[in-house]
């Protein structure tokens, strides 16, 4: 608690030098059904509504998992970081410190382009004269908030319940679901059943409610759905004792990739749209960065055709991409054939690989439709309820997904440690996991 206290408190700790009212004034302008404004949305429900208050936390932990995520990527292509990955606990401490040192640099340099981005905002956002020293100072500032979080994780790792990172992000995204129910009440009419003008009515809400329901349901089946494939221990005898003969299973999950390739997605949009803004007052013709981004941001918008097709079609390719990545057959079945074990029906070796290669393609086609089914439905949520894209993005997408998961991977460890405790109780020994000495 006292965790989740200071991040909270850090979320609403301004950077020096901004003019808050302003600031406050350009978020306001920038929401609503852009490319911007839901970047910007998306952005600010992954850090608690940090990044509108240009926050010492405005960043959050999202350097760390960017780090996180391309030392992962690169421990698949990297034979050196492959080498290291093998060599157990040591291996991975090592790629952990890598990737520590990497989020200061993307946390730095995050920061910076943030602060410049206010500091050349037409609105007067910042308050001093020195905009180097403003943005070198804030950036320093940011990068130490992000670090202190990615310790806070840490320690929620070591000594709390685990998942210190997600639940640190989980913890963002549920603050910002309060604000989103206050301004629904606010924009509701409860005595008219239709509502009025910008008004909702009483069965609007109802059916926000009960939408909003569905999701979670559905969001929550995707995530622990499962393929289970029936695996046979092989029997072998030991003087007079046999050993093994077990039937057990293989999941693979219908979500594996999680959110990473709806990051992806979005990643790829940030880029055409800040090259637009950068150079949205230079020549056309004398800029072909400009001419280029500005025709992506002409045919690509929020909510259009080819922004939905891209957008689904980036999904797709991602989750295949990360599924190569985080689950290999090849490995898998010579792992199995070591220590005997086979699928029933399926030789051991190349006839078990390409079993898995098939069994991974499909269920790998269906979590990808039903992922990218959850990444859009907060744009048109958003177009078909009449409300703004902060609120939506609840109805699914990456919040939806992360907040659904972390909360169910937390109750599992709440029921885990429940049942050591029992244990504890009925032996009169042991410690819960976690626990301090």
């Amino acid at each position: 608690m006292i965790i989740i206290a200071i991040y909270r408190l850090g979320c609403f700790i301004p950077v020096p030098g901004i003019d808050l009212a302003a600031l406050e004034d350009l978020f306001n302008k920038l929401s609503g059904g852009t490319v911007a404004g839901s970047l910007l949305a998306i952005g600010n429900m992954f850090t608690g509504g940090a990044i509108s208050n240009a926050a010492i936390f405005g960043l959050g932990v999202m350097p760390y998992i960017s780090a996180s995520i391309i030392f992962q990527v690169l421990t698949v292509v990297w034979p050196t970081l492959q080498a290291l990955s093998k060599e157990g606990e040591s291996g991975r401490k090592k790629i952990q410190q890598y990737v520590r040192i990497t989020t200061v640099f993307l946390a730095f340099f995050q920061g910076m382009i943030f602060l410049v981005g206010l500091a050349n905002s037409q609105m007067n956002l910042v308050t001093t004269n020195n905009t180097f020293s403003f943005v070198i100072l804030g950036a320093l500032l940011i990068t130490g908030g992000s670090m202190l979080l990615m310790w806070l994780g840490e320690q929620i790792d070591e000594y709390g319940i685990g998942n210190g990172i997600s639940m640190i992000i989980m913890v963002g995204i549920v603050a910002r679901f309060a604000p989103a129910v206050v301004k629904i009440a606010m924009d509701t009419n409860w005595r008219s059943p239709a509502g009025s003008g910008d008004q909702f009515g009483i069965f609007q809400i109802v059916l926000i409610i009960a939408f909003f329901l569905a999701m979670v349901l559905a969001t929550v089946m995707i995530t622990r759905g499962q393929r289970r494939i029936p695996i046979q221990q092989a029997r072998r005898t030991r003087g007079n004792r046999v050993y093994g003969g077990q039937r057990t299973y293989l999941p693979i999950g219908v979500n594996m990739v999680n959110v990473i390739p709806i990051i992806f997605a979005q990643a790829l949009f940030i880029v055409p749209n800040a090259l637009y803004t950068a150079n949205q007052n230079t020549d056309p013709e004398a800029n072909p960065i400009l001419y280029y981004s500005t025709w992506i941001f002409k045919y690509f918008q929020f909510g259009s055709f080819g922004y939905v097709l891209i957008y689904v079609a980036l999904i797709i390719f991602f989750s295949y991409f990360y599924a190569a990545i985080t689950f290999k057959p090849d490995e898998v079945a010579d792992r199995m054939k070591q220590y005997g074990n086979f699928i029933p029906g399926i030789r051991p070796g190349h006839q078990t690989e390409e079993y898995l290669e098939k069994i991974l393609t499909h269920v790998t086609m269906f979590g990808a439709f039903c992922l990218a089914g959850i990444a859009i439905v907060p744009m048109f949520a958003s177009m078909a309820f009449g409300i703004d894209y902060m609120i939506a993005g609840f109805f699914g997408g990456t919040g939806l997904l992360i907040t659904v998961g972390v909360a169910l991977d937390l109750m599992q460890k709440i029921e885990s440690h429940l049942l050591m405790h029992n244990y504890e109780g009925f032996l009169k020994k042991g410690k819960m996991k976690g626990r301090r000495r």
